[in-house]
């Protein structure tokens, strides 16, 4: 099991516990933007306020499109998280979940970019273990295996992130067809984060822990061939139900407003009821934040551990990528032993 300890947080509606209270109030972050070739149909976007990452962006001004946003919002949280973290032994591990390569698109965030993000802060960041998981918003998992690796081997801490923007131009363009707008019902909000939590090993008496996590790739994808959503995300969520010991009460999910993700949970909640209390609640961070990619997995952690907290009852992460990465993740429900 894994403890979640400081928290940083960079979103539409601001830092963690204002995102937490204002998703809970059901606050949206929602702003209209006009389509470059129809001004009379508008997007529904939930950008960051500039004065957050502005300093960033100049920073990165050799850098451009939705690369530079990724970046800028990445080194703004980490900044905050590095300058909020007690004073380490020694340089901490730095992961990264970040964007999937997408159809005619490339990879925008590698290993190669991740100096960019801690560039002034090296100091803190044990570079050599340091690694970016583009595998979108269920790169969660894959980060998690390697946190509990490092944390294993003797490293005191790690810091866990994800950072993703939709918001750009060229963006806007790529999932035009997707986005939610006068147009179109059927489609997500363009949104923005980045979240950097520090974990380490769970110690007797910690609530609110990491307790279990699965993971799967999906043959049966939104960019594959066929038109039906496959059976790994009940799996992935199936897996984790010996780790339970009471049903959930919540579960936090990537669904965005598109009915693909919408159908595809559904599926996989209803062949696991037995995971769920009666009546648990469905928590969407994307009715008020817009689409988060990458950056949906460590925000939700950062929201289900202000769920657990107080509660008796654990919560459930259910995270599909667009690309075949899926996974589940089981927060809270019993104190560390």
């Amino acid at each position: 099991m894994l403890t979640m300890s400081e928290l940083t947080v960079v979103s539409a509606l601001g830092n963690a516990k204002q995102c937490h209270a204002g998703l809970e109030a059901g606050m949206s972050a929602y702003e209209l933007q006009a389509q470059a070739d129809d001004e009379a149909n508008n997007y529904r976007i939930a950008p960051v306020p500039s004065e957050l990452i502005e300093a960033q962006l100049e920073l990165l001004a050799a850098l451009q499109g939705r690369r530079q946003r990724i970046i800028a919002l990445a080194r703004s949280a980490l900044i905050e998280q590095v300058q909020r973290m007690p004073e380490a032994k020694k340089a901490v591990p730095l992961l990264l979940c970040a964007p999937e390569k997408l159809p005619e698109q490339r990879t925008l965030i590698d290993d190669r970019y991740l100096a960019l993000v801690y560039k002034g802060m090296e100091a803190h960041i044990d570079v050599a273990n340091s690694y970016v998981f583009p595998y979108g918003r269920a790169a969660l998992a894959r980060a998690l295996d390697a946190a509990q690796m490092l944390l294993q081997q003797g490293h005191e801490q790690v810091l866990l992130g994800g950072a993703d923007s939709f918001i750009d131009a060229e963006s806007l363009q790529y999932f035009g067809e997707r986005l939610l707008s006068d147009e179109n019902s059927d489609g997500f909000a363009a949104g923005e984060a980045a979240v950097f939590i520090s974990l380490r090993a769970a110690q007797a008496g910690d609530n609110a822990c990491i307790r279990a996590w699965s993971a799967a790739d999906e043959k049966q994808h939104r960019y594959s061939p066929g038109s039906e959503p496959g059976p790994v995300l009940g799996q992935v969520l199936g897996e984790l139900s010996a780790s339970l010991s009471t049903p959930a009460s919540a579960c936090f999910s990537a669904l965005n407003g598109e009915s693909w993700l919408a159908k595809e949970l559904y599926l996989a909640q209803l062949r696991n009821r037995q995971s769920f209390v009666p009546q648990f609640e469905q928590k969407i961070p994307a009715l008020g934040l817009g689409e988060l990619g990458a950056a949906l997995g460590p925000l939700s952690l950062v929201l289900a551990k202000a769920q657990t907290a107080s509660r008796a009852e654990p919560s459930l992460l259910c995270l599909s990528s667009d690309t075949s990465a899926r996974a589940a993740v089981l927060i809270g429900g019993a104190s560390a032993v």
